[in-house]
């Protein structure tokens, strides 16, 4: 009786894999669609209309969920306006804007996250065009002997819809929680705004500016809290030792990168 019940058993389990496959591939038709919807329509993969746009002078907020190249996202702002001033440095100056200021303006903060990035990006910017002024704001750490370790601003691959991690990001979203299941549908809903690009600036006003500056929208009305709100992250790292504290106080007073890297900034406002 059992050799008899054999064949049955390998028949059911045939069917029963038969049939996820079929549940997987019907998945993945049901899927992917989505996925090329909400890139498309949200702006993920349009950064070249972005800075065609933010250089026409109209406000267009930049925040893509997927991995930004920033220094070539900033370049290209950068060589679009060709700015009279130009802000330089690390994030902590990314704030200022145009406003502030009378001539032609481009915030380039956050392109480099060190002196030696800092030095190959002024290289960049002055092969394409030579600004009037520059505004330099450096984290003190740049010029320690022991700064501690900081991830480089490395080029990473134009997002493509023929990439299997492009596809998965919008789901990849939903399951960090970065991306609501009401939000799910906004695309079919019209719920995604002209002057938003990317996940960050359509669901919580977080991006670049026309002028390369940084806004942080939903920190700002209350949405999301402060990133180091009342110092609180500061002070675990300060007691910890971690972080930007991880390395050492003391300045690196014959570093030659900083020696080079003022001599390029000098050369910018040079005739």
């Amino acid at each position: 009786m059992s050799e008899l019940q054999h064949p049955a058993e390998s028949g059911w389990l045939k069917r029963f894999f038969a049939a996820l496959a079929v549940l997987a591939l019907l998945g993945a038709l049901l899927l992917l669609p989505w996925s090329v919807c909400w890139l498309t329509a949200g702006g993920e993969l349009d950064q070249d209309e972005v800075v065609a746009r933010q250089a026409g002078g109209g406000f267009v907020l930049y925040g893509p969920g997927l991995p930004l190249d920033m220094p070539a996202y900033k370049l290209a702002l950068y060589a679009a306006v060709k700015p009279g001033l130009v802000v330089l440095g690390s994030s902590r100056v990314g704030n200022l804007r145009a406003a502030c200021f009378e001539a032609s303006f481009v915030n380039m903060a956050g392109a480099a996250t060190d002196l030696d990035s800092l030095c190959l990006l002024v290289d960049r910017m002055l092969a394409i065009h030579r600004p009037r002024a520059v505004l330099l704001g450096l984290d003190f750490w740049w010029l320690t002997a022991t700064p501690p370790g900081q991830p480089p601003a490395r080029p990473c691959a134009r997002p493509s819809l023929l990439d299997a991690g492009t596809l998965r990001a919008p789901w990849l979203w939903l399951w960090q929680g970065r991306l609501a299941p009401a939000d799910m549908l906004l695309p079919l809903r019209g719920g995604l705004r002209d002057d938003r690009y990317g996940l960050e600036a359509q669901l919580r006003d977080t991006g670049y500016g026309p002028d390369g500056s940084f806004y942080a929208g939903a920190v700002l009305d209350g949405r999301l809290p402060a990133p180091d709100h009342a110092f609180a992250r500061t002070l675990r790292e300060l007691e910890a030792g971690g972080g930007i504290w991880a390395g050492g106080l003391a300045p690196d007073r014959e570093s030659a990168a900083c020696t080079s890297t003022a001599s390029a900034v000098s050369g910018c406002t040079s005739s």
